[in-house]
Order: C-alpha cells, then structure tokens, then sequence
C-alpha cells in the first residue's frame, strides 16, 4: 500500500471514532438529563393519600350531598348536623353501622328513583 492511502484509511477510521465518541455522548447525556429530571418530579410529587382517608372523604361528599337533598339516613343525619358534628359521628362509627347507614340510604335511593310505570307488551307471539 501507498502511503496516501494508509493516511486516507487512518483519517477514516479516526472520523469514524470522532462520531462514535460524540454519539455516545450525546446519548448518555440524554440519558443523565431524563434520570434527573425523574428524580427531581419523584421528589416533588406527593404521597399518595392513605386509601381509609379517601373512603372517609368520599363518605363524607355523600352524606353531605343527601343533606344538601335533604335525603339523610335515619340514624346519621338531621337537617340541623354540621360538617364537624357528622365528620365525629363518622370518625366514631365502625364498619357495620357505615354498610347499615349505607344500604339505608342506596334503598332510599332506590326507592325514590325506580320508574313507576310498567312495560306491556302488545304484540302476539307467533308460533
């Protein structure tokens, strides 16, 4: 071989690896940028909310929506109660009275939203 042409072939392989090198840079750069941003948003996001809590509040909008509909179950609920006096009432109940208050109240529910008309049927049933 000629020497021009080993000078070619080492100027080749030296591009060659230039664009290795910075393409592997870039691209584990790329990755270190994305990793912190992860960490920075996980640190930042709060804790999920303990799902007991969720249930009481999500309890608590429905009470409070019958109040407001004035649809309260016997037991829980007057027209006079107040947020703080349910949210004891509440807080001090165990789960057998909550699933009594609740079926309580889906049957009063029921009760007030079941149509009232009957579907009849005119047509002959034809062998």
């Amino acid at each position: 071989m000629s020497k021009p042409s080993i000078e070619i072939e080492r100027k080749k392989r030296l591009i060659l690896w230039i664009g290795v090198v910075g393409l592997t840079t870039i691209i584990f750069t790329m990755w270190f940028l994305n990793t912190k941003i992860l960490l920075y948003h996980e640190r930042n996001v709060a804790a999920p909310p303990n799902p007991l809590t969720a249930v009481k509040a999500d309890f608590r909008e429905i009470m409070d929506l019958f109040k407001d509909n004035r649809l309260s179950a016997p037991s829980l609920l007057t027209a006079t109660t107040s947020s703080l006096e349910m949210e004891k009432k509440l807080d001090s109940l165990d789960s057998t009275e909550i699933k009594k208050i609740l079926s309580e109240t889906l049957l009063l529910l029921l009760a007030s939203s079941t149509p009232t008309t009957t579907v009849t049927n005119t047509t002959p049933l034809v062998p």
